[in-house]
């Protein structure tokens, strides 16, 4: 493809304007930017002077529930088993230490420390929002010496910038940055710079006039492969060379798109309907009109006109809210004004309320097309609507959107290690000996604890076994004390260390009558917290050690317990009763 088909004859990739229309249907949430094709076709007939009003007065009604979505699925990266994991000894001597892959991507990135992190602060986000969007890598500075490591980074372009593309083979791109040009008279002007990217070389072409010409600039990357990252989600529409992505968040657009229309009309609604009107029985006339409204004014050539009054605006009474409602008296044969003669008049409110709980029942419902009602409100989710959510369904979708992101984040370190190592490393399997084992995660901190907290409730409310109900509680721990190791490390302790946790006291001990429970497990139910602080005391590392060491410890401590009490006993035995005196009669 030619730059000329691209800037003369405009020519996109297929699936180029409902890529960016998919973007911009997201990104309005984000954004906060007012949906004017939303609200035009929701809307056809309305006039400018309207269209203009809702404008000035809009407010994005979805945007926080949009970015709670957003800032649960950043929770992936908090999964304990999202790891990280470079191997021993893989980077070749011919490597400087301080230069190595990892040095590299996680403590000396470029803007952000890691790589990792540039991901999770800058490309998730994008992620989300365009599923078109495509990162391309290249050095900062590329002319280094020549035992020099060059600093690949990667820049996103987004759908609108993404012209034209033969998938991994070769891309048009439209830069943010813009070149400048003087003419002549020495006038400053703005110009384009484009992008093309295919396996040898990644070039700028710098707009330098208005006649069609440009500045080139290469950079040949040799890798053989080109260094663009397709972001993805999942594919609607499959082509041979393009494709049209969809993002994994877009299920809940139409009810989001729904609740933003209504809640324009629901703006209006109040405007005209909620806000008091004041009616007043006509009184004292305008003394400039004299209760005509209108009055006669010369223009500046001296022609006579009827305008509106300047005093009463009008309405043929001086009346201003600011000011004292003169009330005349009544002519002969008149009747008396009311009293009071002014008041306001009662206007219905239940079509207001009815359109608020309309836009947040379509809030509900749009988290709730990826399982993510509980980030609802707290009224809303005790509505009439509300249902518990699919654990299974939740995780489903939350290990997809880990896949696509552990797909992204290694892909940026292949094309990074070799663009920074290919000269030194000519070797392509030995540079791929050199990146990372990331982990898709599959443990993930999403669900609130309220929400948990509230599960444990019911759980116990419906008489769930004593370890459904335990497992709930040791969730919960995990997560409230999440910043909190050594307090999360203490309270799961006490939970996994007493096997008869949440078994009901009747149970535990018709169980000991009948032999069924051992009297150490007894013990232990009745003193675990005493046990775990003493076996602490004993042993300060004891809440590291592994789940079978500490059983065996407070398994001592309950013997402990049992003999240091049957001891305790037989002294009061020995004491107390008459028949045992010693040296006899």
């Amino acid at each position: 493809m030619e730059l000329k088909k691209i800037i003369e004859e405009k020519v996109r990739h297929k699936f180029y304007k409902e890529s960016c229309d998919k973007y911009d249907e997201l990104r309005i949430h984000y954004t906060k930017e007012f949906p004017g094709d939303i609200i035009k076709k929701a809307r056809p007939n309305e006039s400018e002077t309207i269209r203009k009003y809702r404008e000035d007065i809009y407010k994005c009604v979805t945007h926080s529930a949009f970015m709670k979505v957003i800032n649960s699925l950043q929770k992936i990266r908090k999964s304990q088993d999202y790891v990280i994991k470079f191997k021993a000894g893989s980077s070749p001597a011919s490597v400087a230490s301080e230069e190595t892959l990892e040095e590299y991507t996680v403590k000396d990135f470029p803007n952000h420390d890691s790589l990792d992190n540039w991901f999770w602060n800058v490309g998730f986000v994008q992620y989300c929002l365009d599923a078109g969007a495509i990162s391309v890598t290249t050095p900062i500075i590329e002319d280094v010496p020549a035992n020099g490591y060059v600093r690949p980074y990667p820049t996103i372009y987004n759908s609108p910038q993404v012209l034209w593309y033969d998938y991994m083979k070769e891309y048009w791109l439209l830069s943010n940055e813009k070149s400048y040009w003087k003419d002549e008279k020495g006038g400053v002007h703005e110009g384009n710079i484009y992008i093309h990217v295919d396996k040898i070389a990644v070039t700028r072409w710098e707009q330098t006039d208005d006649k069609g010409n440009f500045r080139k600039v290469e950079y040949f990357h040799g890798t053989g492969e080109c260094p663009v990252v397709h972001f993805n989600g999942t594919i609607e529409k499959d082509g041979v060379k393009q494709h049209l992505f969809r993002s994994r968040i877009s299920p809940m657009l139409p009810e989001f798109q729904e609740a933003i229309r209504e809640y324009s009309d629901h703006q209006a609604e109040i405007i005209q309907h909620i806000h008091s009107t004041v009616w007043a029985m006509e009184a004292q006339k305008c003394k400039t009109c004299d209760g005509v409204g209108k009055i006669k004014k010369q223009d500046a050539s001296g022609t006579s006109k009827t305008v509106t009054c300047h005093a009463c605006k009008g309405k043929a009474l001086p009346f201003n809210p600011y000011e004292t409602f003169i009330v005349g008296k009544a002519a002969p044969g008149e009747p008396n004004a009311p009293t009071p003669p002014i008041g306001y008049l009662s206007k219905p409110t239940d079509i207001a309320k009815l359109q608020d709980q309309r836009i947040q029942d379509h809030i509900y419902r749009g988290l709730g097309a990826l399982n993510f009602e509980f980030l609802a409100s707290v009224p809303l989710a005790q509505s009439g609507i509300a249902k518990d959510f699919d654990r299974a369904e939740l995780n489903n979708f939350v290990y997809q959107v880990a896949e696509d992101c552990v797909r992204i984040i290694d892909s940026h370190y292949e094309i990074t290690c070799d663009e920074r190592y290919m000269v030194i490393v000519p070797s392509k399997e030995t540079r791929d000996e050199m990146l990372p084992e990331i982990s898709v995660p599959e443990k993930y901190d999403i669900v609130p604890d309220s929400y948990l907290a509230d599960q444990i409730e019911k759980l116990k409310r419906f008489k769930a076994s004593p370890q459904i109900i335990s497992a709930a509680e040791i969730e919960y721990v995990n997560k409230k004390f999440n910043t909190n190791p050594e307090l999360k490390k203490l309270v799961t302790a006490t939970y996994a260390l007493d096997m008869q946790a949440n078994v009901p006291d009747d149970t535990i001990l018709a169980n000991s009558s009948n032999g069924l429970l051992s009297k150490e497990a007894g013990v232990i139910h009745a003193n675990i917290r005493e046990f775990v602080e003493l076996a602490i005391e004993d042993n300060p590392e004891f809440l590291n050690l592994p789940l079978k060491e500490q059983r065996v410890i407070i398994k001592g401590k309950a013997k402990e317990w049992i003999a240091a009490n049957s001891a305790a006993s037989r002294v009061d035995t020995t004491i107390t009763d008459p028949t045992n005196v010693s040296g006899g009669a």
